[in-house]
This record gives C-alpha cells, structure tokens and sequence, in this order.
C-alpha cells in the first residue's frame, strides 16, 4: 500500500494533495517561513561546524575500532600464555601506538561533544531564543486558527515517507539515513471524517475510507524527533527506541491505518507511541502481537 503521506522530496508535490480541503494564506505561510528560518538559524549557530562534526565522528569510530579491537584481542588471548609473554607479543605488533591513537581520539571526540553541549545551552537560554520559540509558537496558532483547527485537536506524528524518481521514473527513499520522517499533525475529528492538519493545510479523510488499523510487530527506522522529551526519556523508554551513529531512530512496531480512497488502497504509517491518540478515533488491533 502506498503511504498517503509520501512525499517528493525536491518538488513536495505530496500523495494527500488532492484531500487538501483549506490552506492558509500567502501571507500566513510567508510568516511561518520567515519565523522558522530564524528559529532554524538560531539552531544552527548552537552546533559545531560541519568540518569539526566530521572530526568528532571519525574520531569517535577510530576509538570504538582500536580500542575495542584490543580489548578484544586482550580478552581472546587471556589464559592461553602467561601474561608477560602476551603483553611483548602485543607490544611487538604495535598495540601501544594503538592505545594511544585510541585514547587521544576518544579524548578528542569527547572534548567536542561537551563544547556543543555548552554551545547549544547558551544558545537555548538566550533571550533571542526564547522570543524565536514565542514567535514560532504564535505563528503556528494563527495557522491553525486559519485553518479550523479545535483548540483541543490531539497532536499525532505521522511517519511520513519521501522519495524521489529515479532516471527511469521510479520512486526511491529521499532519505539517506531512514525510511521515514516523523512529522506532527494536530488531529480531530468532525462528523463523519477524521482531520489532520499541519501548518499549512486540512486534510480530510472520510472515516468510511477506514478499512482497518493494524498493529505491525516490524522494526521501522526514522529520522528526526518531534516530541518535547527525548526519545530516550522515562516517558518512552517502554517502545525501546534506539539511535544509531548517524542519528536515526528505531524501535519494534508501528501502526498502520489502512484506507480505501477512490478505488485505491493507502495506509497512513504511526509510530507506536501514538497509540493511545490513534485509538481515541480509530481502534486498534494488536492481534499480531
């Protein structure tokens, strides 16, 4: 089944296009965008450069490969001769150029890592930052007000597919480090249709168009957070949500709202921790489990 939320990654033409039932205006989504490049800006400058972020990456991965390599040479070699005979065996094969380069290189990339940390609080506890959040926060009401949304709408994360074409015309993953982008919609529901509505546009879907909502006991990677506590939080520590050296996010499940939209067959992709927001519109079943 296609993802209704898929998406092309360099036109953003998008799959739902055609169940866009209102969008702000020119000058709201002037706004929005003016008020999240100065918030993105402000983000960026709390970052280290590219060039040094590089450096802390492969610093970090040459201290995992040589120092894990010689603790586990170490570990492999214990009991099979005496200590002094194992330790000028390894000597000889240059092991205490190994410890060092190791040492120094988890030093380097660990020095880098807490200077970001610094960076990026002094940035946050800024006042310029605070009034970017503020004026990103009110921006987004006034989207959402244009656009109907109930003050009480539930916000949801919908995994969100983008592709791209390839030179003969078919689509590929537009994302280089996970199949899916996490993107929060407000959600509601009015009469007989459920609603989901970002910054820019409504989207309706017919509840009638619901043929079932599934849970998937597969693993499903992503890129990108959206929630106010980290994934690694006591809140959603229960899904098991695990990062990689490259940023991406994983965990076992998700949900799958299958749809039957003017003779074909989508699905709308939910991460398992939205559950219990899915479930107050659409019930679920975990018969998979």
């Amino acid at each position: 089944m296609d993802n209704l939320f898929k998406f092309n990654v360099k036109t953003g033409e998008s799959d739902y296009k055609k169940y866009i039932v209102r969008s702000v205006s020119d000058e709201t989504s002037v706004k929005h965008d003016s008020s999240l490049d100065g918030l993105k800006n402000m983000q960026k400058a709390s970052q280290l450069p590219l060039w040094l972020r590089i450096i802390q990456m492969l610093c970090g991965l040459t201290a995992i490969c040589l120092l894990g390599g010689v603790l586990n040479a170490f570990a492999k070699s214990i009991g099979d001769e005496p200590f002094d005979v194992m330790w000028n065996r390894f000597v000889g094969n240059g092991v205490i150029v190994m410890i060092v380069v190791g040492v120094i290189c988890l030093a380097v990339a660990i020095a880098l890592h807490v200077w970001e940390r610094k960076r990026t609080k002094r940035v946050e506890s800024s006042d310029e930052y605070k009034a970017a959040i503020d004026e990103c926060d009110n921006v987004n009401n006034s989207s959402y007000d244009e656009l109907g949304v109930p003050s009480d709408a539930d916000s949801i994360d919908v995994l969100c597919f983008p592709y791209k074409l390839s030179r003969k015309g078919k689509e590929k993953n537009g994302c280089q480090f996970a199949q899916y982008i996490p993107i929060s919609y407000k959600i509601f529901k009015q009469d007989d249709d459920l609603y989901f509505a970002d910054v820019s546009d409504l989207i309706k879907v017919p509840l009638s168009a619901v043929t079932g909502a599934n849970y998937v006991p597969k693993r499903v990677m992503f890129y990108g957070w959206t929630k106010d506590d980290t994934f690694n939080s006591p809140k959603y520590k229960p899904y098991k949500i695990r990062a990689n050296n490259f940023g991406a996010l994983f965990m076992k499940g998700y949900i799958s709202v299958s749809l039957l939209l003017d003779g074909e067959q989508k699905e709308i992709v939910m991460p398992l921790y939205e559950q219990d927001v899915i479930e107050k519109y659409i019930p679920v079943s975990y018969a998979a489990e």
